[in-house]
């Protein structure tokens, strides 16, 4: 089963996504495409920069919010909006990925959303059975 997520519907004021996969990096992958779709709907043909992304974290949960905001952060100090991710792996409390961005200027600023952090708020990790399930929310 590929990685894959769903907005959240009825959260006020902020946005959330739920996301899964069979493993931890799969989940991981889904969870960072639902925050691109949350930025822009980016076509194929304008993800054309490759941006290295690597964070630490004490555990998943802060692996994973630090992992979003490093996208976020991306967007916002270097204008690379984050897309599709090509690779990503998870080595104990460190994670690793190539990201596909498009340069912010290529995409219409009417068309964007601005995400300012992923947060801990209503932040699920479950890894029963055989799927991982992610819940996360953004301020926005």
């Amino acid at each position: 089963m590929a990685s894959g997520f769903t907005e959240l519907e009825g959260i006020t004021a902020d946005a959330g996504i739920n996301a899964w996969g069979d493993t931890l990096e799969e989940a991981f992958t889904g969870a960072a495409e639902g925050l691109a779709s949350l930025l822009a709907d980016l076509p194929e043909s304008s993800l054309k920069e490759n941006a290295p992304v690597t964070v630490r974290g004490e555990n998943l949960s802060s692996l994973l919010v630090g992992f979003l905001n490093e996208l976020i952060f991306l967007e916002e100090t270097q204008g690379l909006i984050p897309g599709k991710i090509k690779r990503l792996w998870i080595n104990g409390n460190n994670l690793f990925a190539t990201v596909l961005c498009a340069k912010s200027g290529s995409v219409d600023p009417s068309e964007r959303s601005h995400v300012k952090a992923a947060t801990y708020h209503g932040l699920e990790i479950d890894q029963s059975g055989d799927r991982i399930e992610i819940k996360v929310i953004f301020d926005v």
